[in-house]
């Protein structure tokens, strides 16, 4: 029996799978796929609403409308009042925008490579993509989303970014369970 073998989105490694499970985890750079069937609800991460976030889109450029990613906290179209921003829904005709909202999109999509070229595009030069995500590590026990099929280090996520043209502006606690990233065009 020939091992199949699938190419990692991340780094490009070859890693072989087992065909029944259809799932991996590349060896090189530990990001993990599971296949649809294999996802699984596991322990709950918080998502919320993020008003310092928010603050700091504001503190490293100055925006007025902030585009949601679809799927997103819908909460965040009516914010208080002191939050001179407004939130509109991201649909993929959207071109040339200032900032978009990506919160737990991420590990529900199933091309990598696709999603980041598809919001690269949509951002204007300078334009902030603000991600938010779960992310592995050694010593904790992962936080997963229900049906999530992509698992990710805090690695991983820097290496993507850089890979497809975006450059980091923040950070929040890279230790984190959930990872909170703005980066530019």
């Amino acid at each position: 029996m020939n091992p199949s073998f699938v190419t990692c989105p991340v780094c490009g490694a070859q890693n072989i799978i087992n065909r029944r499970l259809a799932g991996y985890i590349c060896h090189f750079c530990h990001f993990e796929r599971r296949a649809s069937h294999e996802a699984e609800g596991g322990g709950a991460v918080s998502a919320g609403k993020s008003f310092q976030d928010i603050a700091r889109l504001f503190k490293i450029k100055d925006i007025s409308e902030i585009y949601l990613e679809a799927g997103g906290d819908s909460d965040l179209l009516h914010l208080p009042d002191e939050y001179p921003v407004k939130f509109i829904p991201l649909s993929h005709d959207h071109r040339q925008v200032p900032a978009i909202w990506s919160e737990m999109s991420l590990p529900f999509q199933e091309n990598i490579a696709e999603y980041f070229s598809r919001k690269y595009h949509q951002l204007a030069p300078g334009g902030l993509l603000y991600l938010s995500l779960p992310v592995k590590h050694r010593l904790v026990k992962s936080p997963t989303l229900p049906g999530q099929i992509n698992f990710f280090t805090s690695k991983n996520i820097m290496f993507l970014l850089e890979q497809h043209g975006f450059k980091l502006h923040w950070r929040r606690n890279r230790f984190a369970p959930v990872l909170r990233i703005i980066a530019g065009r």
